[in-house]
């Protein structure tokens, strides 16, 4: 059973039914922003009942109420579900001279901050864990020449995708996780993190900004079978390094009860060569990989291997992150999700259509740009989805706006 929406269409922020939504939103669900805590001197999601944790006796353990109830997993997860709120109320400020009603208002911002995650999402996000050549010729970069909404596409999630592919960020996950001006090594363990509200606690500064900018400066892991021990021995253990669950066995355990083929047969799926022994895998795996599985599903057991064993160990494919066969299952699903909405921001053939004006407006929103109008960040590099370098500097925030910032006046 699913408990979101298929589209990329800023359900976490908005939740993903009426009802929810409503409780979102300002007074008591007919206001045009979403409610928000402004007790610290920077907006925060208001809280709700359920208890999250704090290390502080004196900090508010209650969960961040947003709209995907996974938004207080970890601080940092928090922090991004918070700078799209921020969002979607500093539009509702810049248009709210328009004069339109609260309803109209609430929904020309909505659609306009699902057309900016979409935008993200296909522009900056992709072509990093895809590799901007497949990216291309998939058409999935944007912008779009032509793009034309296809009706007899199904964007439904496949069980694959969810299940088993597009978990290979676990792997990428870290020890731990820097702030900014912390020194290496004093910042807690992920452990530590999970369901922690420590960093909301009497902030000095904004947290959204120092959490943010610190991710965006750390270098993530490598996509392989090496998972961090915070996540293999510890995920979501009550206190720091107390034992907890693992992930990995979860991910392969989920597989199993969703009825998932094996990798073999996924490999078949995708058009990939076909595995008929462990011998066929050295081309696609590392040896020491090929051997454990072997080791444990026996000399015979090539096509019993499950999915994301093998899947996350494969070699990446050129320019991207992930082995061939998850890089077939989240392209091919990232595709439906695109030219299968009717409401994808680019399609100018539906009845809420923008602009083309306020397309390329759109079209220039990176997510520097949001992290820069919603925070106190004063400089950052460009591109944030990789670490700063020489070929992607630190340039100061008043420069990133003048090139990206969305231009409201094209919403007369």
């Amino acid at each position: 059973m699913n408990h979101l929406t298929a589209f990329i269409d800023a359900s976490l922020v908005y939740g993903s039914s009426e009802e929810e939504m409503r409780k979102l939103r300002e007074h008591g669900g007919t206001g045009a922003k979403l409610a928000m805590d402004y007790s610290t001197g920077w907006s925060y999601p208001p809280r709700k009942d359920r208890p999250c944790k704090a290390g502080k006796s004196v900090c508010d353990k209650r969960c961040f109420h947003a709209g995907e109830r996974r938004a207080n997993e970890n601080p940092f997860l928090a922090a991004l579900h918070t700078l799209w709120d921020r969002e979607h109320n500093r539009l509702v400020d810049a248009l709210r001279i328009r004069g339109w009603p609260e309803e109209t208002l609430f929904h020309v911002v909505r659609k306009i901050v699902g057309a900016l995650m979409q935008h993200i999402t296909y522009k900056e996000y992709l072509p990093r864990i895809l590799g901007e050549e497949l990216t291309d010729i998939l058409q999935l970069s944007v912008p779009t020449k032509n793009y034309r909404y296809d009706p007899n596409l199904n964007p439904t999630i496949y069980n694959v995708f969810a299940t088993a592919a597009f978990r290979y960020g676990h792997s990428m996950l870290a020890e731990r996780y820097q702030r900014v001006g912390r020194s290496p090594g004093t910042s807690p363990l992920l452990s530590g993190d999970f369901f922690s509200m420590d960093d909301y606690c009497s902030p000095h500064g904004d947290p959204v900004a120092s959490l943010l900018s610190a991710q965006a400066h750390q270098q993530a892991q490598r996509v392989d079978n090496l998972f961090s021990r915070q996540v293999t021995n510890h995920l979501f253990a009550k206190k720091m390094n107390d034992p907890g669950l693992d992930l990995f066995s979860i991910n392969v355990q989920r597989g199993r009860d969703h009825g998932l083929p094996p990798y073999t047969k996924w490999r078949e799926v995708c058009g990939l060569p076909k595995v008929n022994d462990y011998s066929d895998l050295r081309h696609y795996l590392p040896e020491h990989v090929i051997d454990r599985l072997a080791a444990v599903y026996g000399p015979g057991g090539v096509h019993e291997i499950d999915l994301f064993a093998a899947g996350i160990s494969e070699f990446p494919v050129n320019g991207g992150l992930m082995g061939p066969t998850f890089t077939c299952v989240v392209s091919h699903q990232f595709k439906l999700l695109k030219f299968g909405d009717r409401f994808w921001y680019e399609n100018t053939h539906n009845p809420g259509k923008f602009s083309n004006e306020q397309i390329a407006s759109i079209q220039k929103t990176t997510l520097a740009s949001l992290l820069c109008r919603n925070s106190d960040v004063q400089e950052i590099h460009r591109n944030i989805f990789e670490v700063e370098s020489p070929s992607n500097p630190r340039v100061p925030c008043s420069a990133i706006l003048h090139e990206t910032d969305l231009d409201v006046n094209l919403w007369p």
